[in-house]
C-alpha cells in the first residue's frame, strides 16, 4: 500500500514538473496569430456560419439547458433531426421555433492535468460558480446563439 502511494506521489509530482517546463509548441507572437479554421458543428455547418434553423423544444435538461430538435436548416429537411443547446432565448414549453443565429462552442469542466495539479499540490479548489464547471468531463460544448426569432412571435409590449 506505501509503495503504491510512493510511486501515485512520484508520477504526479513528475507529472506537474512537466506541465510547469517549458511550453512544447513556440508561443506564438500578437503578429504571427492566425485563426485556425473552425471545426464543424453538430448541425453539418462550420461553427460560426450564419444558419437559419427550425424545430420544436425538448424537454427540460438539467440546470434548465434548453434544447431544440433541429429538423430543418434553411430549406433542407434533416433525415434524422439534430438536438442542440440553444443559448441566448428561452425555448417556449412546445410549439415550432424558428431561429437565426450560428452555432458555436466552448469547453466547460475542468481538464484532467488541472485536477492532477491541485490534487498534487493539495490546493484547495476554489468555487467556480459556473455548474458546467463543476460537472461532466472536460470537454468542447456545442450551442446555438440566437441572434434572431422568426417564430413564434415575441410580443414587443413589456410586461
Amino acid at each position: 500500500m506505501k509503495t503504491s502511494a510512493v510511486i501515485l506521489a512520484l508520477a504526479l509530482t513528475g507529472f506537474v514538473a512537466c506541465v510547469a517546463g517549458p511550453p512544447p509548441f513556440k508561443p506564438a507572437s500578437s503578429t504571427e496569430f492566425r485563426q485556425p479554421e473552425p471545426p464543424i458543428g453538430r448541425l453539418g455547418y462550420r461553427i460560426g456560419t450564419y444558419l437559419t434553423i427550425e424545430g420544436a423544444p425538448a424537454e427540460r435538461g438539467k440546470f434548465g439547458k434548453a434544447t431544440l430538435i433541429v429538423d430543418t436548416i434553411g430549406d433542407y429537411k434533416l433525415a434524422d433531426p439534430v438536438p442542440i443547446e440553444v443559448r441566448y432565448f428561452s425555448l417556449p414549453r412546445s410549439g415550432r421555433c424558428v431561429l437565426k443565429g450560428f452555432e458555436t462552442g466552448g469547453w466547460a469542466g475542468i481538464p484532467f492535468s488541472a485536477q492532477i495539479a491541485t490534487n498534487a499540490e493539495s490546493a484547495t479548489p476554489v468555487h467556480l460558480g459556473d455548474i458546467e464547471t463543476e460537472q461532466g468531463p472536460w470537454q468542447f460544448v456545442l450551442s446555438f446563439r440566437v441572434l434572431s426569432v422568426v417564430q413564434p412571435k415575441q410580443s414587443k409590449e413589456k410586461p
